[in-house]
């Protein structure tokens, strides 16, 4: 991440992302949308500046 990263605002968004993921897995019964949501979530948001 980096170092000018507003923590707070980048927890909401994964709090919010893992919520409505896991809401859309359990609505199509595929754990699909978080599989997708845990690739992006690592290769890109919480990257390493």
């Amino acid at each position: 991440m980096r170092a000018d990263t507003n923590c707070k605002q980048l927890a909401t968004f994964i709090v919010s992302s893992t919520q409505g993921a896991f809401l859309l897995a359990k609505a199509q019964r595929n754990p699909a949308p978080v599989v997708n949501l845990k690739e992006v979530l690592f290769s890109s948001v919480l990257q390493r500046a």
